[in-house]
C-alpha cells in the first residue's frame, strides 16, 4: 500500500485548481455550520443558516483576492 504524500497533497491544494475551490467551500460550510449549530442550540439570533452563509461569502471575497494576486499582480495587493 502506497503512502499518502501530504507535501505533495498540500502543494496542490494551496494552488488554485477546481479541487481545491470545491474543498475551501465544504470547509467554510463546516466551519460556519459548527458555529452556527452552537449559536442556534443556544437560542442566539444568528444560526446555522446565517453562519454557512457569512463563512462562504468571506471565504469567496479571499479566494478572489488570491485570484487576483497569482494571476495580476503578485508584488502588492490590488483588492484593497
Amino acid at each position: 500500500m502506497a503512502e499518502l504524500d501530504w507535501a505533495g497533497l498540500a502543494a496542490y491544494l494551496r494552488q488554485m485548481n477546481l479541487v481545491s475551490i470545491l474543498c475551501r467551500f465544504v470547509l467554510a460550510a463546516v466551519c460556519g455550520s459548527v458555529i452556527g449549530f452552537e449559536r442556534g442550540k443556544k437560542r442566539h439570533a444568528a444560526g446555522l443558516r446565517t453562519h454557512i452563509v457569512v463563512c462562504i461569502g468571506a471565504m469567496s471575497a479571499m479566494l478572489v483576492n488570491q485570484y487576483i494576486i497569482t494571476y495580476f499582480n503578485p508584488n502588492s495587493d490590488p483588492a484593497r
